[in-house]
């Protein structure tokens, strides 16, 4: 195959036209098991998404301070990517056998990236918390300092959803076949 599609190498041409997978494989625990994760981690990842849309429609979020502004948009940016992660963990997959069977390419992609996505937005969002209590520090009990106070304890809620659905990840309910 050419270079950057190997992960169609695992999947076999059937004579009745159809596809089925014979490459490396992963299997959640069980049906109940995988529903519980992918419920929390949803949950985890849709309050994080919530703080930050509603920290977003503050008047000035962080009062146009570069080093608040900066990391809430990698934040935003890396959140969307964790939930592409949580779509394609859930997802069926074609050529599988049971919704329980995850491919190798796609638990490449998805599952074993999971908890460095969930991280490095925790950080993102601890890093622009910290950014807008330097802003208040700075500026002193200026105009807006409400609404900076709410971008902060938002962006604070955010960081802990997205640490909590980061060590959930760490312990998936996943185990490989072959």
């Amino acid at each position: 195959m050419a270079k950057g599609r190997e992960h169609l190498d695992g999947y076999v041409l059937e004579e009745d036209g159809s596809y089925s997978y014979e490459g490396s494989l992963w299997r959640w625990e069980g049906e109940q098991a995988r529903q519980e994760f992918l419920m929390r981690a949803w949950r985890l990842l849709g309050l994080a998404l919530m703080c930050l849309a509603s920290v977003g429609f503050l008047p000035a979020p962080g009062g146009y301070a570069f080093y608040s502004l900066i990391p809430y948009a990698a934040a935003v940016v890396v959140c969307a990517l964790t939930g592409l992660c949580l779509a394609r963990m859930g997802g069926r997959h074609v050529g599988m056998e049971s919704p329980l069977d995850l491919p190798d390419h796609i638990h490449a992609r998805s599952a074993a990236v999971l908890s460095i996505r969930a991280g490095a937005a925790a950080v993102a969002c601890a890093v622009s918390a910290v950014g807008e209590v330097v802003h208040i520090v700075l500026d002193g009990m200026g105009e807006g300092l409400v609404w900076r106070i709410f971008f902060a304890i938002g962006m604070v809620v955010a960081a802990v959803a997205l640490w909590l659905l980061r060590t959930l990840a760490t312990d998936q309910p996943l185990e490989k076949l072959r």
